[in-house]
């Protein structure tokens, strides 16, 4: 049964290679790969346009400006592929990853498959100790309920032709979470769906520190501007807002600086603990002494930095609120009315 994998990419050169790569092991001769460009200028479409001249399998479609909905919706448009595979540009495939994903649907066992993600290995050496940034990186930005299987609805899915077309797309105007209101909408028609945890890409979330500090400003202003509903816990909004209220008074009320520093301090202590019970549970690494004292220094930093990267998340959501009610009606127009 034909499979055409689609990739939305903008700007995605970093692990490009190895993505095509990998790819190319794993389909099928009548298989397509198609790349849809939203006008990458870092060399990813360069890199692209070499690989779909050389690989039949590999196919190249430029849509300058495209949000990911309509980018997904381009490249199966311009298929008759009869399975839908999904992957993101910034991600890389375990060897197996396409077969076991696709295998329920196959065997006729799913309408609709979610695979798994792991975070990529950020290895760093700092002060002699070799140490996986990537497993911290990452548990701090799961560590509030939001795990692997909330971002796999549109980083490693898998589903029949029929259920997009049932769906009617993917939102096209949604310039983020268009994967999340499609798997939402999926859930509403009667469609078999299977979970297979051994069907597994690595998704990159750095590589460096100003990566994850611009992810955390980005998500805290997504979680004002879209319904809490539609990008489930991605930062609560209290903590932030009371911070920055207190930091606000401080100006105006004596001594109020003292409680600005409490709440501070205990959503810091609270985030580190909370942080590192997650990383506790997903790191494969036996670390040694000096080991654990730097990631337990390396989480104590990201989350003093990561308490005013949501405050300034805060700040920039507040300033496109007017953006929210716009948003809401197309967002209940797509998964109600459409």
């Amino acid at each position: 049964m034909k499979t055409a994998v689609v990739i939305p990419v903008k700007n995605e050169i970093a692990g490009l290679e190895e993505l095509v790569e990998s790819l190319l092991k794993q389909v099928s001769w009548d298989d397509e790969i198609i790349f849809v460009d939203a006008g990458s200028t870092d060399g990813t479409l360069e890199i692209l346009k070499e690989y779909s001249e050389e690989h039949g399998s590999v196919r190249l479609i430029e849509s300058p400006g495209a949000f990911p909905g309509k980018a997904r919706n381009t490249a199966i448009q311009n298929t008759d592929a009869e399975i839908i595979v999904q992957i993101d540009g910034g991600s890389l495939p375990d060897r197996m990853w396409l077969e076991r994903i696709r295998e329920p649907l196959l065997k006729g066992d799913a309408d609709y498959v979610v695979g798994n993600v792991r975070i990529m290995p950020i290895v760093k050496n700092i002060m002699g100790i070799s140490i996986n940034v990537g497993d911290i990186y990452g548990s701090s930005l799961f560590r509030e309920g939001r795990d692997e299987s909330g971002i796999s609805s549109g980083a490693s899915v898998a589903y029949r032709r029929w259920v997009w077309e049932k769906v009617g797309g993917f939102p096209q105007w949604a310039p983020t979470g268009e994967d999340v209101l499609f798997s939402k909408k999926v859930m509403n028609i009667n469609v078999k769906h299977a979970f297979v945890r051994d069907a597994y890409i690595y998704w990159q979330i750095g590589p460096g520190l100003a990566d994850i500090i611009k992810r955390q400003i980005y998500y805290q202003a997504v979680d004002l501007i879209i319904p809490k509903n539609i990008h489930e816990n991605k930062g609560t909004m209290f903590m932030p807002f009371l911070i920055l209220t207190a930091i606000i008074l401080s100006f105006f009320v004596p001594y109020f600086w003292l409680f600005s520093m409490t709440i501070i301090l205990m959503q810091w202590m609270r985030q580190n603990l909370m942080t590192l019970k997650v990383y506790r549970q997903r790191t494969e690494e036996e670390l040694s002494g000096q080991g654990r004292l730097l990631a337990l220094g390396i989480i104590a930093v990201i989350e003093f930095i990561n308490i005013f990267s949501r405050i300034a998340g805060l700040v920039s959501g507040t300033m496109n609120l007017k953006k929210r009610k716009q948003l809401i009606n197309k967002i209940n127009n797509y998964l109600y009315d459409g």
